[in-house]
């Protein structure tokens, strides 16, 4: 890792204004803009669903000072780049690439980018997300998208339940002025993160930044989500004429410490990050059941997921079942092994080493603890990962991976399926 650029990406509070992260990187000729709005679908009610992701729309659809779409694409193609932005669960996220050449007008367009949406043109725009979500239903008008079908048994009746576009229904009730008044209560100073990465001199970046950010509206910060998690302990089996099975095992996660968290960082890398770890040489290369494969972490300010999910064919979806049932038993009763330990240690080491090493990575790294208060920086992970032995991380395993798990599928209906699902993951469900 580079810890001299790294210890050189600094945090700044503008007086009345939002926070800023700098992150110089001398010497490269691309400039990265980043702003984090901490507003997603789980600040929503389900009858507003999908406003965030409408609003996040309606920036690129026209602005005052940049013109109407096609216009405002060409100013910000004139800087020799293109600008993109995503929703999610708890932040809408904008981002910039352009030439360093053109620092200050990149930075005043961008700024005018976030501050005067027109909010014109709205039914053309439900139109394109509607499309958008047409992508997560099948020709039956079922939704088909995994993660959306996990979140509705995870957090029933919580927008944070229901995909993050919005539903059909509530996307074509909106009206401009519901998302004008989302738009004015959550683009605010409090709410607002602005980061910068790339060759630059902070000093004369605050300068542009205060300068265009002044009139940015007063207003406090979201707090983070705290979805509610309904019981588990149960199989879910969604229809689709698919030829394959999409699936998804979550475990439910109670509130961890910090060391907990990189514990679980750790286990997940140690059931899947390269051919030779448990889910990878057990289930793909050994048996080849899947094609792929996955386990990954996903952690709120209260708790958290670890989720095993893949895709496997009808015929070997049982066999899928009984052996990953298998994998997680004879995990919880022998543990995981030293080499396994020093080898996902060496991963995450080497991962986080990766992605420190470019201007972007670094200005993600200093941004994801004001994202969410309870992640670790970088330098913090490290010196945890250091200290957890291989008897903190199988002494977890009980608490981990234990019952109340979510078992969801997408796929061919089949008569005994569930059944025997709900045999085989007894243990866990």
């Amino acid at each position: 890792m580079n810890q001299s650029f790294l210890q050189q990406a600094h945090i700044d509070h503008l007086p009345d204004g939002p926070t800023l992260v700098y992150a110089p990187f001398p010497k490269v000729k691309s400039v990265t803009l980043h702003a984090w709005v901490l507003t997603g679908s789980a600040h929503e009610t389900p009858a507003l669903s999908g406003i965030s992701h409408f609003v996040e729309h309606m920036l690129f659809r026209g602005n005052q000072v940049l013109g109407r779409a096609n216009e405002l694409s060409l100013k910000m193609e004139e800087l020799g780049g293109e600008i993109n932005a995503a929703t999610s669960l708890d932040h809408t996220e904008f981002w910039l690439e352009f030439h360093r050449d053109y620092l200050e007008e990149g930075i005043r367009r961008f700024c005018r980018f976030l501050l005067y949406p027109q909010f014109n043109e709205i039914e053309i725009e439900k139109k394109i997300i509607l499309e958008e979500i047409k992508s997560s239903y099948n020709d039956e008008n079922q939704i088909i998208d995994l993660d959306s079908l996990t979140a509705a048994h995870l957090w029933p009746n919580q927008a944070i339940g229901l995909p993050i576009h919005g539903l059909p229904e509530t996307v074509m009730a909106m009206e401009v002025q519901q998302l004008q008044a989302w738009y004015e209560r959550h683009y605010c100073q409090g709410n607002l993160i602005v980061g910068l990465s790339g060759d630059f001199n902070p000093k004369a970046v605050r300068s542009w930044f205060s300068e265009e950010l002044k009139p940015l509206p007063p207003g406090p910060k979201n707090p983070p989500p705290q979805p509610k998690t309904a019981p588990q302990g149960q199989v879910h089996y969604h229809p689709d004429r698919d030829n394959q099975y999409q699936f998804q095992w979550s475990f439910i996660l109670p509130p961890l410490s910090k060391k907990e968290r990189a514990a679980v960082q750790l286990l997940t890398r140690m059931l899947d990050d390269g051919s030779s770890t448990r889910l990878q040489r057990l289930i793909r290369e050994e048996k080849g059941l899947v094609y792929e494969i996955s386990a990954n972490p996903f952690f709120y300010d209260q708790g958290g997921l670890i989720q095993i999910q893949g895709q496997v064919s009808q015929e070997k979806m049982k066999e899928l079942i009984t052996t990953l049932a298998e994998v997680i038993r004879d995990l919880k009763k022998t543990g995981f092994h030293p080499k396994e330990l020093r080898l996902a240690r060496l991963r995450l080491q080497t991962s986080l080493d990766c992605y420190t090493d470019n201007a972007e990575g670094i200005l993600i790294e200093k941004v994801t603890p004001l994202l969410n208060p309870t992640s670790l920086e970088v330098d913090q992970l490290q010196e945890i990962v250091k200290q957890i032995s291989l008897e903190d991380i199988n002494q977890l395993l009980d608490r981990l991976l234990g019952p109340g798990s979510l078992f969801v599928a997408l796929g061919p209906p089949a008569k005994d399926l569930k059944s025997f699902t709900q045999n085989k993951l007894a243990p866990w469900l």
